[in-house]
């Protein structure tokens, strides 16, 4: 039983088939993903206006250059408009230009507030981040796979204690742009 346990928690950390895994930004970590799709496969997001997370830059039916990189910016709620680097904070952030080799292999808990960008060409995901940041980057790579077509972001938040979820998770805006070639 205790080897069960062992391979199930440590299967987590590897991926758990809720779609491709995400960029972690900020403090975002793998643990919080696992814990956001669990509300999200089992229908427990949320529809609220007044505590959506909403985009503020690029404005939807903007049309970018796919062959520049495309800064997507947003804020926890329309009457809420936080700060560029999010409220959580957590000893991961600091370690982004160790690399990756060098981190720990479970993260301390993050609380705050914790952002899921999902980028859909044609309905499908092709990027994912999940950050605690309000400001992802998309580089140009990523903005080549939607030129000639209208893609799609969708935004949902949570507010998080300890890597559980304390408020939402809320549906947030969707973003459309008409990326040109």
């Amino acid at each position: 039983m205790a080897v069960l346990a062992l391979v199930t928690s440590g299967s987590a950390c590897q991926g758990h088939g809720m779609g491709i895994e995400p960029r972690y930004e900020g403090c975002a970590t793998d643990e919080s993903w696992v814990v956001l799709d669990d509300y999200v496969g089992t229908g427990r997001v949320r529809t609220d206006a007044a505590r959506a997370a909403v985009f503020t830059a690029p404005k939807s039916g903007d049309a970018p250059s796919a062959q520049r990189p495309l800064v997507v910016r947003f804020q926890p709620a329309q009457n809420m408009p936080g700060t560029e680097g999010g409220d959580a904070t957590c000893a991961q952030a600091n370690l982004a230009s160790v690399g990756r080799a060098l981190r720990p292999s479970h993260l301390p808990p993050v609380s705050g507030t914790l952002f899921d960008l999902k980028m859909l060409v044609g309905g499908n995901v092709i990027e994912r981040v999940l950050t605690t940041r309000q400001v992802v980057t998309f580089a140009a790579e990523t903005m080549q796979k939607g030129a000639g077509q209208r893609v799609t972001w969708v935004l949902t938040s949570a507010k998080l204690l300890q890597n559980e979820v304390a408020e939402g998770p809320f549906a947030g805006e969707q973003l459309t742009l008409s990326v040109t070639p």
